[in-house]
């Protein structure tokens, strides 16, 4: 298979590319960390995207920086969110892709004590969730051209994760510094 990650320094990118090597598939990178991808100061292209032709899957892992710095960065965070996955999704319909997957977040749904579904009730009261369903809707508009697949993600950790928020707490503990929680 042919496989186009954008987003591919990430974490998830990371051993999502190291998953398909293994598997023996054709894997192309795109990522802000090495210029190929999206812009780290706008949160769009860098330049028009560039989809490999017979392309499989275009996986979009991108993820703004500043998903805490709203409302002040909210630009970016939407840029990332929505203008660039739209972007990504335009190309992939040019190029003839066959499955367009999107990186959500299970920040979407509003909170809950009990087990959640696809049907759960979602929240547009922060700018981070609302522009996941902002993307995640306009994205399904492309359904006839081909399978969009909007994974909501709920908090990643594995081995060799740094700033983030487990690496953190060990960090903390280990220094014994103080722990504030929201």
């Amino acid at each position: 298979m042919r496989i186009l990650i954008i987003g591919s320094e990430g974490y998830i990118g990371k051993n999502l590319y190291l998953a398909h090597k293994n598997n023996g598939d054709d894997v192309f990178l795109l990522s802000s960390q090495n210029k190929t991808g999206i812009d780290h100061d706008l949160g769009i292209f860098i330049s028009d995207v560039d989809i490999p032709v017979n392309t499989d899957i275009v996986y979009f892992l991108s993820q703004s920086p500043f998903y805490r710095d709203v409302p002040e960065k909210f630009s970016h965070l939407l840029s990332v969110n929505c203008v660039s996955a739209l972007q990504a999704a335009e190309a992939s319909r040019k190029s003839g892709v066959k499955t367009f997957i999107y990186a959500s977040t299970g920040n979407v749904y509003e909170d809950s004590y009990f087990p959640l579904s696809e049907k759960s009730p979602t929240r547009s009261d922060n700018f981070y969730a609302s522009s996941k369903i902002i993307a995640e809707d306009t994205l399904n508009l492309y359904r006839p051209y081909f399978n969009i697949v909007c994974t909501r993600i709920f908090g990643v950790y594995g081995p060799a994760q740094k700033d983030k928020l487990i690496p953190t707490l060990i960090h903390r503990v280990r220094s014994n510094s103080s722990i504030s929680i929201d």
